[in-house]
């Protein structure tokens, strides 16, 4: 129970053109996979709204070596590995068949009040869960990502009704497909993710329309999501692909 693994399979629906894995499926497997283990662990989104709070995901780093194939079976395995002041850590690896590591991620999560929402310090009950894996790649909160200070491109989205999920905001893999679809097509199509690095720092709701900005630099980009309405910036992020 420490540690959480399931098995997933790669449908066509979850590969790209070149019958690779999607980073943006591989990210709603890991999400999903960690919400199991919250549920399996007594901390699950449907209790904590019981308790008048929920989750909240503030930070992702996310390191790609590999992405499986159509139909390939793989697993994911998380576990919690502490908390840092107001965040609980957890961390995720997408294994392939013989437990070799494709894809790691490292995660930092708010719990909020749902009334207020504020931050709640996490309890001892919370940092607790850690106990039992504090060998297994514990780390602090990661360093803020930096400002992005002139956009070399932007594209414009809007908060549809599919895109939100149980906390009735729009969810982490639908922001983190509008910072990729930011960049331009031949980006995507013809290279590859190896990292990608997401601090999430307002909600975004529906009917909100947000701009995706982005500023290349060198080997990497620097990514903005930004609320057209007051102009809030909702995500940083960075990116950086490999030529195929």
């Amino acid at each position: 129970m420490a540690i959480w693994q399931e098995t997933f399979t790669a449908r066509s629906f979850d590969v790209d053109g070149r019958g690779s894995l999607t980073p943006l499926a591989l990210l709603a497997w890991m999400l999903e996979a960690a919400g199991r283990h919250a549920v399996a662990l007594g901390w699950g989104i449907h209790e904590l709204h019981q308790r008048g709070m929920t989750w909240m995901l503030s930070q992702l780093r996310l390191a790609v070596a590999a992405l499986p194939g159509w139909g390939a079976t793989v697993s994911i395995r998380t576990w919690p590995s502490g908390v840092d002041r107001l965040f609980a850590l957890r961390e995720l690896e997408l294994l392939d068949g013989d437990g070799g590591v494709l894809a790691h991620a490292r995660t930092a999560w708010l719990l909020l009040d749902l009334g207020t929402r504020r931050p709640l310090r996490p309890g001892a009950e919370l940092a607790s869960l850690s106990e039992a894996t504090s060998s297994q790649r514990e780390h602090g909160a990661a360093e803020a990502l930096p400002h992005l200070a002139a956009a070399g491109g932007a594209s414009t989205f809007l908060a549809r009704p599919f895109d939100l999920d149980v906390n009735g905001h729009v969810t982490a893999a639908t922001l983190a497909r509008w910072v990729l679809e930011s960049l331009p097509a031949p980006t995507l199509t013809g290279s590859r993710l190896q990292s990608l690095d997401l601090d999430f720092r307002a909600e975004v709701l529906l009917g909100d329309e947000v701009v995706g900005e982005y500023e290349s630099r060198g080997s990497f980009h620097l990514h903005r999501l930004r609320r057209t309405g007051d102009g809030r910036e909702v995500l940083r992020g960075r990116s950086c692909f490999a030529p195929i």
